[in-house]
């Protein structure tokens, strides 16, 4: 606020407007329809690792991870047509390699064929990455089930759809695995539509739902199905696995459609 009697002139707006733009927590940008980030804030640098001038020298797609190119690409032309995007989600990368997960509410001004945005990176509740009480992990599920929502608006693409609920079910759950299988027109073989820290091959692969396999018992049960421990378990067959995916425990989940199930959520 001005002392008292401050008389409130342009330049004095310009140095407010400088000074919010400069010291903000955001990662706030100006980009243009060409697909190159005009203006950034220093908060880009301390959350990625980049320059603001590496960042600025490249089409901002570029730093966007490969499967989430897709969709980040057509929110962007969905934007040059005037339209607002709040909450679009994508993983970036950082100088170090890694990716994080931000959050996009951008405005288009179609006259100047810029694009004025506001990012948030996307962390744990609490930031640490520790487990979290029974009602930080109730709040984060319901977070990941809005999250699917936004993104089954965003795209038509149920490959994309299902990459990234394959996602969310990992993060939500802090594991490493995750898949989501459909149940094949004979019931007896579901079929791998998108998976999280399989090989790339293990998309469309079929296995058998044999009567004494973890994923029958599940698609005929009303709730999740969980192992302990592979090595000791009774209840069912578990199949030879190589040693690099070898599983310890899994959890498994009936995903139901109007009807019957439609296949199964396993991490």
């Amino acid at each position: 606020m001005a002392p008292e009697g401050t008389i409130v002139t342009a330049q004095l707006k310009k140095h407010w407007r400088e000074a919010f733009f400069f010291h903000a927590v955001d990662l706030l940008c100006v980009a243009g329809v060409d697909g190159y980030f005009k203006m950034l804030n220093p908060a880009w640098t301390g959350t990625l690792g980049f320059s603001l001038e590496e960042l600025m020298s490249r089409p901002y797609l570029d730093f966007v991870h490969p499967d989430d190119q897709p969709v980040t690409q057509q929110e962007s032309e969905r934007l040059a047509t005037g339209a607002l995007s709040r909450s679009f989600e994508n993983r970036f990368l950082c100088k170090d390699g890694c990716y994080k997960w931000l959050s996009w509410t951008a405005l288009p001004v179609a006259e100047e064929s810029y694009i004025y945005a506001t990012v948030r990176e996307l962390t744990d509740l609490d930031g640490t990455g520790d487990p979290q009480p029974a009602a930080f992990t109730w709040l984060s599920h319901q977070d990941a089930l809005a999250r699917l929502g936004r993104r089954a608006l965003q795209t038509p693409d149920l490959t994309q759809l299902f990459d990234y609920a394959a996602l969310l079910v990992a993060r939500a759950l802090r594991v490493e695995y995750s898949r989501i299988c459909d149940l094949l027109p004979d019931e007896r073989s579901v079929r791998t539509m998108a998976s999280v820290g399989w090989h790339e091959e293990s998309r469309g692969t079929t296995a058998l739902a044999g009567p004494n396999s973890q994923a029958a018992f599940t698609l005929s049960s009303k709730v999740p199905v969980q192992v302990k421990d592979t090595r000791t378990e009774t209840r069912f067959d578990i199949p030879e696995q190589p040693v690099e995916d070898r599983e310890i425990s899994s959890l498994t989940v009936a995903i139901r459609g109007a009807a019957g199930p439609f296949g199964l959520i396993g991490a």
